[in-house]
């Protein structure tokens, strides 16, 4: 009897025993896969981990419906933040053979400039200007901004939804501010980037349409006029000019420029007056010194470095410690 009681208890035992692992795999299991949910996510949306766990859990772990909620709370948190100052950022180039165009994006600071998401944004919102059919403005070549919001980015969003998403996401403001596009039919563009942290990326930019006079160029030919393209789009940078072309100046811009352009011709020969003066008494000084020099050869400069100027007569003084 006790034989069988004990014999039955050890049966009790193990099953217990089995179905204690058995739960405690399943938990393991679930909480990988789980904690999997949570990293696809975060990485998807971008938000911070604790806000992509909360959603998971609203949406009883369905990451499609969690990814739709947060992207509705980082809409309205982007709106939220859209009164904020943002005066950083990152402009974004992309180049065809006959076109190219440059965008604008700023943010509130440095750091998310250096996110891969923004960065990714910019480069997208770029390429969505250079393949867009936009209308530019003659002179300024710039692009309606609203128009350029409304166009769908790669992903297939509008650029104003990608802007928004993506601030959501890093919990600042985010700004599309402006965008260009420069076409040359018969010819070829060249663009400089200053200070570019990746490819396509920088904080300055600028671009260069030539035109030629030939069909066709030869590699050679067209090689060199892109570096020459580049250098003048380096100076453009460097030089910072606010406008293309006269006709592109607005008028309230004219409205100082007369009083300007004289005050800095006014100091520009007052300058120069300063200069020739100097030069003026350097040269008297010179002559008073070689008259005396041929009057009283010992009143010249010792021997050194000054003597073909100041004694060009008298090559080498002789002294009494020579002798």
């Amino acid at each position: 009897m006790l034989r069988r009681l004990s014999t039955l208890l050890s049966r009790q035992c193990s099953l217990i025993r089995s179905e204690t692992i058995d739960s405690t795999f399943r938990n393991y299991a679930a909480a990988a896969g789980s904690m999997a949910l949570v990293k696809d996510l975060r990485e998807k949306s971008g938000a911070p981990i604790s806000d992509v766990k909360s959603a998971l859990v609203e949406a009883n772990w369905d990451p499609d419906s969690a990814y739709q909620n947060l992207r509705k709370k980082g809409l309205a948190a982007a709106s939220k933040k859209a009164s904020r100052l943002a005066a950083e950022g990152l402009v974004g180039v992309a180049v065809a053979q006959y076109s190219a165009a440059v965008v604008e994006i700023n943010s509130e600071t440095d750091f998310v400039a250096k996110n891969e998401r923004f960065r990714d944004l910019v480069r997208s919102v770029a390429q969505t200007a250079l393949q867009s059919d936009l209308p530019v403005k003659t002179g300024s070549n710039e692009i309606s901004l609203d128009a350029l919001a409304a166009q769908a980015t790669p992903s297939g969003a509008s650029a104003s939804d990608a802007v928004a998403e993506v601030a959501g996401g890093v919990r600042e403001n985010i700004q599309l501010r402006r965008g260009f596009r420069v076409d040359s039919e018969a010819g070829l563009i060249s663009s400089y980037l200053h200070t570019s942290p990746a490819p396509g990326l920088g904080r300055m930019a600028a671009l260069v349409a030539l035109e030629t006079s030939t069909a066709s160029l030869t590699e050679d030919q067209q090689s060199e006029a892109k570096e020459v393209g580049q250098k003048v789009a380096m100076h453009a940078v460097a030089m910072k000019p606010r406008y293309l072309s006269p006709d592109t100046v607005p008028a309230e811009a004219l409205e100082g420029s007369p009083s300007t352009i004289s005050s800095h011709a006014m100091y520009q020969a007052h300058h120069e007056l300063e200069s020739e003066f100097v030069l003026f008494v350097i040269v008297i000084v010179i002559v008073i010194v070689n008259i005396i020099a041929n009057i009283s050869p010992s009143t010249c400069l010792p021997v050194g470095i000054y003597d073909s100027i100041m004694c060009p007569r008298l090559p080498r003084l002789v002294t009494v410690s020579d002798q």
